[in-house]
């Protein structure tokens, strides 16, 4: 077993790229760094290095140690945060993650409202990837996430805030613009531009075409729904989005109709179960909840 010193050590020189940089870094000296890493080999029975003209370079099974890692240490970041915050008596600090469907537009627009009543209020805010935001929940990175389509672990407490449907997004003089729905075989030899089937968005809408019994073909694929909308926007074909990312980007330049067969979205508030909710992170997730009611169609 390696130390959680041992760790940060590998860690360390993994990432500054140099024995010398992560000596630096730790306040160690140079020598005693390549001790450690001889000593952690010696003691997994694991090459973890390749030493080459003075240098050493992480072999995948550091990499694999690392990325492994990662999450004590985000725990670790986050127990940090919170001990200043006991030291300071600082508790109004609060933490947000989000996928881009709702954090590029609705959550920093509740954001600006809550912040301007409660002052003195401090907040850590930033857009990743679902499983990202999963990870910081759980870690305790942050107080609470937002994503769509969750898939939730055992250690989350999750809550659906709305379930609203994909559309179908075209420019204006696109010859689909003329009609109040699109279907699955209107796209039929149509330039397509599909969410990345490794998303959950993009699994659910191959999943829509595949119950309609209609191939799935597509000729750009992109990571997120926002890059969708800038594609279409510059004439590349149509696509299907989420409908929060769909008003957000929509600036006269996109076409939105609904789509059939309807593919659901649900859009979900999660945070860690080990740990009680804030007050003041219960009232954000209400001016959330508020603020999806009011824009919810119909």
């Amino acid at each position: 077993m390696l130390s959680l010193r041992q760790i940060e050590i590998l860690r360390t020189v993994i990432l500054r790229g140099t024995t010398a940089g992560a000596a630096r870094s730790l306040g160690m000296s140079q020598p005693a760094i390549s001790n450690a890493i001889r000593k952690m080999e010696t003691s997994l029975e694991i090459q973890l290095f390749e030493r080459s003209n003075n240098r050493i370079y992480p072999l995948d099974s550091a990499k694999i140690l690392l990325e492994d890692s990662e999450p004590i240490f985000s725990t670790l970041q986050a127990l940090e945060e919170r001990i200043d915050d006991l030291r300071t008596d600082k508790l109004s600090r609060l933490r947000i993650l989000s996928t881009g469907p709702l954090g590029l537009g609705l959550l920093p627009e509740v954001l600006k409202k809550f912040a301007t009543s409660h002052p003195g209020m401090t907040y850590r805010y930033d857009i990743r990837r679902l499983s990202q935001v999963v990870r910081g929940v759980e870690t305790g990175q942050v107080d609470i996430g937002f994503g769509l389509e969750l898939r939730a672990g055992p250690g989350l407490v999750t809550q659906k805030l709305a379930v609203e449907e994909m559309v179908c997004i075209c420019r204006p003089d696109h010859p689909l613009a003329s009609r109040g729905a699109i279907t699955s075989d209107d796209l039929r030899g149509e330039p397509f531009i599909a969410l990345d089937g490794r998303t959950t968005l993009g699994e659910v809408t191959r999943d829509g075409f595949r119950k309609a019994g209609v191939p799935f073909e597509f000729a750009i694929e992109v990571s997120n729904a926002a890059t969708a909308c800038a594609m279409v926007r510059a004439g590349l074909g149509s696509a299907l989005v989420d409908p929060w990312t769909a008003r957000q980007m929509n600036d006269g330049k996109l076409c939105v109709r609904r789509f059939t067969p309807r593919i659901d979205c649900a859009a979900y508030a999660f945070w860690s179960g080990r740990r009680s909710m804030s007050r003041v992170c219960s009232q954000f997730l209400s001016a959330v909840r508020r603020r999806i009611a009011a824009d919810a169609p119909g």
